[in-house]
């Protein structure tokens, strides 16, 4: 990799794809 000595700016877009989860089957770790 080489570098041009300027800064772009650039937009990163991950996803673990676990959105949606049932809340209540989490509880137990959620809950202090």
């Amino acid at each position: 990799m080489t570098s041009t000595g300027t800064a772009t700016p650039y937009t990163l877009i991950s996803s673990d794809c676990h959105a949606g989860g049932n809340m209540k089957a989490y509880e137990e770790y959620l809950s202090p």
